[in-house]
Formats: structure tokens, C-alpha cells, sequence
């Protein structure tokens, strides 16, 4: 781009995962071969005017968990949203769901986009940086003065309060919104894995719930929720 634009440096605007990648990229391209590319230590400054990212994910996306568990993340059930009773079809659903689990666990970046900064970040069961902001809080013009409506920013604040972010992951709806006192929690860092569940649904493609076992996915699922901190933990089990 640079030798086509007349000499003139780039601006290089990365989305999502792929600021990330263009950091590798940044490191790869002034490497010296055969581990990088070979272009010299100033090869970025020379070519690159500016970065703009997009919806970066330096600090992670709590959806990178269940994809890096299990492929059950929230794409896969937008795409049984928008294509009903594809996955679901006595002919393609074993082909599809093993297909769908063998690419997302063959993602490397995957393990890059696990949420990072801990509690701090990203809340913890009472708590998360969102709390009383919502998406949908509509906002009146009054003298080209935007003006909140308190009712509604009221209402958009109690319903975000019962949404509680900080549990990145929680087993069932009724333990995502209870108080964390009312959660009954066992911990399952000394939980013996037991015996190995027999894959028979993916064949030859193997997800963490058969590694862990029948008692070590018990004992995860008995945890109840995870927030940032405790889903590292759980990644270690």
C-alpha cells in the first residue's frame, strides 16, 4: 500500500480480535527470519502513519469462556437463530456441531481474548463496572441539550442492577440474578475428576467436560458462578 501510495505512510484500522493479531503482526514484521519477517527495527514507523482500532478486546470478551470450554458460545446460538432447525437437522447435526467444536478449539487466538484485569475489570458477583448504565436509555432534546428522562433512567438502572455482569459464567438464570448470600457454593479447586465421560456424540474430537470427568464437572457446575478471577481458577482445574 505504501509503494502504491506514492511513498505515503498507512492507517491501519484493525476490528475486534484483530488489533490483537495486528500486534503480533507489528512484533512479527521487524523480527529477523526465519522467526519473523525480516523487515528491521523500523519497519512500523516507516510504513505505518496510525492505528485506529476498532471494538479491541485487550481486556478480553467474556464470551472466549464457554468458547474455549465447550464451542457453546453465543455465536453458535445466533447462528441456530438465524438458520432454525439447521444445527438441529438429523442429517447435518453431528457433522455440523463436530465441525463447529473442531474449528473454534483450533483458534489460538481464543486463549489471547480470555477476560484479563480480574475483579477490578470486570466486577465481581455484586458488582460490575456497568451498574446503573443501559443501552437502551433513550434521552430527551431539550434547548440542543441532551436531558435524561429520570423514570426511565431509574427503571434502566434497576433492570441493569439485576443483571449482575460480573458473573461471567453462571449455571441457570435463577443463580445469574440471586443475591450472592442466597448462592450456595462449593468450591471445587480439591474435587477429584473421577472417571472420564465417554465421548460418543463427537467421536474423535474431545472437549474439556470429557477430560474433566463426571465429578469435576459436577463440582464446576456445583461452584454455580464465576467471575473473573474464579474463571482463571477454573481454567487451571
Amino acid at each position: 500500500m505504501v509503494a502504491t501510495s506514492g511513498g505515503q505512510k498507512v492507517v491501519i484500522i484493525p476490528h475486534s480480535a484483530g488489533a490483537l493479531f495486528f500486534l503480533h503482526f507489528m512484533k512479527w514484521v521487524e523480527a529477523p527470519p526465519p522467526i519473523g519477517g525480516g523487515g528491521g527495527p523500523y519497519w512500523c514507523s516507516k510504513h505505518i502513519k496510525a492505528v485506529v482500532n476498532i471494538a479491541a478486546p485487550f481486556l478480553g470478551v467474556p464470551k472466549a469462556i464457554p468458547l474455549f470450554l465447550s464451542a457453546e458460545s453465543k455465536d453458535i446460538s445466533l447462528v441456530r437463530a438465524i438458520a432454525p432447525g439447521f444445527l438441529e437437522n438429523d442429517i447435518f447435526q453431528p457433522q455440523m456441531l463436530q465441525h463447529v467444536m473442531r474449528l473454534s478449539h483450533s483458534w489460538d487466538s481464543t486463549v489471547s481474548m480470555i477476560p484479563r484485569g480480574g475483579d477490578t475489570i470486570w466486577g465481581s458477583l455484586d458488582w460490575s463496572p456497568e451498574e446503573g448504565y443501559s443501552c437502551d436509555q433513550k434521552r430527551e432534546m431539550k434547548n440542543s441539550t441532551r436531558v435524561t428522562n429520570p423514570a426511565r433512567a431509574k427503571s434502566a438502572i434497576s433492570l441493569t442492577r439485576s443483571a449482575n455482569f460480573g458473573r461471567i459464567v453462571s449455571f441457570g438464570k435463577d443463580v445469574a440474578e440471586a443475591p450472592s448470600n442466597d448462592i450456595d457454593r462449593i468450591d471445587f479447586k480439591g474435587a477429584v475428576k473421577g472417571h472420564r465421560a465417554e465421548n460418543r456424540t463427537c467421536r474423535d474430537l474431545w472437549a474439556e467436560y470429557h477430560g474433566m470427568g463426571f465429578e469435576g464437572t459436577k463440582a464446576v457446575a456445583d461452584y454455580k458462578t464465576y467471575t473473573a478471577e474464579s474463571i482463571v481458577e477454573l481454567l487451571h482445574f
